[in-house]
Formats: structure tokens, sequence, C-alpha cells
């Protein structure tokens, strides 16, 4: 992911962990070094921040643990490496040692980053743009979805993970499409897929 790739620290590693694990904008902020398990691979979340106030999360769906890959682990012990110790442990910390705000995070480094890559509609893009794609890719990897609704902190059996958090892909459309004709006609040659033309004919 180009975002995650250009980023640079600490917002690397937020978007990185936002990405990968779906939490919600408070949450990766009230995140703490203490949530981090990098010995097992699992991350927690315990707590949230709203308007620079710490606080536990309001369901018990929000409070919750999993396991991260070994290449987030391995990412986040080099960045522990250069964190600045804090009174309250935050993983994450603006200048006076409280936690991030979501919203000074998408003016000061989300949308200038978004500009500079050229992606489109950078004005409508947020922290939770990132829970959204966790969402996808977790469909397109297929994986179960009480696994996805855990990770998320949506309530087991709710629509919502499918509903709303959950986009369709080009690439996976014409992966079923492929997959349908091998299915339905074997013996018919491959060929390649339509391109539309860049100009209509006349």
């Amino acid at each position: 992911m180009r975002v995650i790739a250009e980023a640079d620290e600490p917002f690397r590693t937020f978007y990185w962990i936002a990405t990968e694990t779906g939490m919600r904008a408070g949450e990766l902020c009230g995140l703490r070094t203490t949530d981090i398990y990098p010995e097992n691979c699992v991350i927690a979340v315990r707590q949230s921040a709203w308007r620079s106030v710490l606080q536990t999360p309001k369901t018990n769906n929000a409070v919750r643990w999993f396991p991260i890959s070994p290449r987030l682990t391995a990412h986040l012990q080099s960045f522990l490496k250069s964190w600045r110790p804090n009174e309250k442990h935050l993983l994450f910390v603006n200048t006076i040692g409280g936690p991030l705000a979501p919203c000074n995070i998408v003016r000061e480094n989300l949308k200038p980053l978004l500009k500079k890559l050229n992606i489109e509609r950078p004005h409508r893009c947020g922290i939770h743009a990132f829970r959204h794609i966790s969402g996808t890719l977790l469909d397109r990897i297929n994986a179960p979805l009480k696994i996805r609704q855990e990770r998320l902190g949506h309530a087991l059996g709710s629509s919502i993970t499918v509903d709303l958090y959950t986009h369709t892909v080009p690439e996976d459309h014409r992966r079923v499409a492929l997959q349908l004709g091998e299915l339905l006609c074997p013996t018919v040659p491959t060929i390649q897929p339509f391109e539309q033309p860049q100009q209509s004919i006349q």
C-alpha cells in the first residue's frame, strides 16, 4: 500500500496498524506499548481516546485482542527502539505527551500525503478509510466472517461487517469470472481480458 510505504514515522506505523487490524481511530490513538505482545504477535484493544481523553471502550465487543502479522510485529519492535517514553505509555503522542487527535493526523499528514501520491478525492479520506480497507482485505483473503467481526470489534451476527465494511474489488470480479468460465467450459482456450478502448469508435 503506497500510503504506508511513503508515510514518515510515526504515521507509517499508525497507518500500518490501522490497515492490518481495522482498529478505530480512537483505539489507535489510545494504544499503549503495554497493549503490544511481540513475543506472541498479539495486539490488545483496552482503551480509546476521545478528544484527548482516555476512556474504556463503550461496548464489550470493542475490548478485544487478536494476532498481528510477524512483519508488523518486527516493525513495531524496531519502532519501539526510537519510541520516547511518556507517562501514559501511549504508542503515539502529541507534543505535550497526550494522545494524538485523528482530525490533526488527517489535516497535517494524511491529506497532504494523498495529494502528493495523486490519490483521488483526498478530501473525503480519513482514518476511518483504513478500517474499510481492512474489512475488504479480510474478505479478499477469505477470512471467516466471525474472525472479521472480532477483529473489527463488531457484534457477532451483525450485518454491518459485510454491508458497510466490505467493498468489491474489480480484480476479484475478474478472478470470479475466470473461475466460472473454467468450471463451465474447461476446454475453451483462454484469451486475454477485454480492455476498454481509450477512445470511442466513430
